[in-house]
């Protein structure tokens, strides 16, 4: 009897078994993409249409901007239990690097992108191409072995002879460009991006900050003297544009529009020329008594500094040395950099506003730049990669982007904040 319960007991257990989910997960169906050619959505309709529904599945996204298209793709993936092959495979971004050009900015901006696919948990493909100069030539070979080795994204910090001769060629890779300004270069491509700060935005949102005179310090080179007629510009046209709105605003008892001349009482800075003075500050420059010693003219107005930080940090502790009576210094992105809390006293810098870009901060991309001891903080170039690599994995994935800067005509725009420096960090002031 007690053998016949211990077999009965046996039965009942193995039948019990039999309903349990097995641990065992179901067989996936992988679908591969082998086709080169791309497909829009009038493509994928046709694709349902004539029920090549694994064709549809291996060239649609993960996402549609088709609602239609979108709910057939949900429900032939659940169809079809399918675990699509796009996901799994590798994701393949080139770096165009001109090293004797652009020297330790081809390890970080390669550190930047590095940093970042890190963080996507998922196969990756990151490539360097040296290219000895930035001659037509030459960059024309890279980008060939570039795509001969089945790479069609491509981040090149070139300078803007190297973006000019690439965006000549006209080739049908995505091309994105984190150093150059889209209205510097003036080329529009659909393969070509462009993540460059607007230098002449900064400049007119410093503006209503100026006080005449306005004096202008800056590098003696191309972009200096570049930098000096585009703030030379947008001052002038800041002064005309105070003009304007202080001439409507005078009116007598009857509502009158009233003259400059017929006003008796006004603001004297509205009725004189503005004043505008511009110095280049050579390389090898570590005093500027001359400039600044007694001068008259330039008392009581604005500075404007367009140069490095450490140059900046020598005009501003003369400035304080000599006694100018400066009512602010303004400066560009150039000096929004913790070595300048580092090298000028705070008394230097009290009255300082800089124009900044860099106004989003991810702190997982924060910290993994840290852990290859790169710069995104501060550093605008390798910031402005790190959105490149960002915008590239969302047009390769469809994945939703970490960086929130639109791509507008294919170039970042960035919002602009006034910042101030204070005794240990930047306080931003106004957020455009």
């Amino acid at each position: 009897m007690k053998h016949l319960l211990l077999l009965f007991l046996a039965v009942v257990l193995l039948q019990a078994q039999s309903f349990l989910i097995s641990s065992v997960p179901l067989p996936k169906t992988y679908v591969l993409n082998t086709d080169i050619q791309e497909c829009d959505n009038t493509c994928l309709h046709q694709l349902i249409a004539d029920e090549r529904f694994f064709s549809f599945l291996a060239h649609a996204k993960d996402k549609i901007d088709d609602p239609a298209l979108n709910d057939i793709l949900l429900i032939t993936t659940a169809l079809f239990n399918v675990e699509r092959m796009r996901q799994y495979t590798e994701l393949k971004i080139a770096m165009l690097l001109p090293y004797r050009v652009i020297g330790r900015y081809a390890y970080s901006t390669t550190n930047a992108a590095f940093a970042y696919y890190l963080t996507k948990n998922r196969a990756f493909e990151l490539k360097t191409y040296h290219a000895e100069s930035e001659g037509l030539e030459e960059l024309e070979r890279v980008l060939q072995k570039i795509e001969n080795d089945d790479f069609h994204y491509v981040i090149a910090p070139l300078t803007l002879t190297g973006a000019q001769n690439v965006a000549s060629l006209d080739l049908p890779m995505h091309i994105y460009f984190p150093t150059i300004q889209k209205d510097d270069l003036n080329v529009s491509s659909e393969y070509i991006y462009y993540g460059g700060i607007n230098y002449q935005k900064q400049l007119a949102s410093l503006m209503p900050y100026s006080s005449t005179p306005l004096t202008v310090l800056y590098d003696e080179n191309a972009l200096g003297k570049k930098l000096m007629q585009i703030t030379k510009d947008e001052y002038l046209y800041a002064f005309e544009e105070n003009i304007t709105k202080n001439r409507l605003l005078l009116t007598d008892d009857e509502g009158k529009v009233l003259s400059f001349d017929e006003k008796e009482t006004y603001d004297p800075e509205y009725a004189a020329a503005p004043k505008f003075y511009s110095f280049p500050i050579a390389k090898n420059t570590s005093n500027l008594q001359n400039l600044l010693d007694n001068n008259a003219k330039i008392q009581e107005g604005s500075f404007l500094l367009n140069t490095p930080v450490v140059k900046s940090a020598m005009i501003m502790s003369q400035l304080t040395l000599y006694d100018v009576n400066s009512s602010n210094i303004l400066s560009t992105q150039i000096n929004y950099n913790p070595e300048l809390l580092l090298l000028t006293q705070e008394k230097d810098r009290e009255h300082m506003l800089i124009a900044n870009s860099i106004n989003y901060h991810n702190n997982i991309m924060i910290e993994s730049n840290a852990l290859l001891q790169n710069n995104i903080v501060y550093d605008w170039i390798n910031y402005a990669t790190m959105i490149g690599a960002d915008y590239f994995y969302h047009l390769i994935t469809s994945a939703h982007r970490e960086y929130p800067q639109e791509m507008i005509d294919n170039q970042i725009e960035y919002p602009i904040s006034i910042v101030r420096p204070t005794s240990s960090r930047f306080v931003t002031v106004k957020t455009e």
